[in-house]
């Protein structure tokens, strides 16, 4: 059984890591060998102030996501407060190892195209660090700080 449990919990975020550390499944312990997913999380603050229907939020942004074959790679969740109250909406990009991104200013519902672009290029990019913003729409000018990776 802990052999088993320890299997399901396979440690290395990437099959790269497997490769760089062991070469192959037999010496890694991992059953499945298909590639691990790259995920992020898309967080958007929950407290930001003005007239928000946040089930609509989500609804725009979720099928968004799902029209970019995106549902599999983001994590949508909503946070209170990113301290960035002048400029409603906030919204912020994570994921490990890779920059974490902090927007404000955003329309959600009439964002949530160019959030999914941003989505999509951040995943694209090596470590999130995205070069080129043009792909990311109206997003590009709601930038507030970019964090590098850790």
């Amino acid at each position: 059984m802990a052999e088993n449990e320890a299997r399901r919990t396979h440690k290395h975020v990437r099959i790269q890591d497997c490769a760089d550390r062991h070469k192959t499944a037999e010496t890694c312990g991992r059953q499945d060998m298909r590639p691990f997913v790259d995920k992020l999380r898309l967080s958007i603050c929950s407290s930001c102030a003005g007239a928000r229907d946040h089930a609509a939020e989500a609804q725009a942004v979720q099928t968004t996501l799902t029209q970019a074959g995106l549902e599999e790679r983001v994590e949508f969740a909503t946070h209170a407060c990113f301290s960035s109250c002048a400029e409603p909406t906030a919204l912020a990009l994570q994921s490990a190892g890779r920059a974490s991104y902090v927007f404000s200013g955003i329309n959600v519902v009439a964002d949530a195209g160019d959030i999914a672009k941003t989505c999509q290029t951040y995943l694209d990019s090596p470590k999130g660090w995205i070069e080129d913003a043009r792909p990311c729409g109206r997003l590009r000018m709601c930038l507030r700080t970019r964090i590098p990776a850790l």
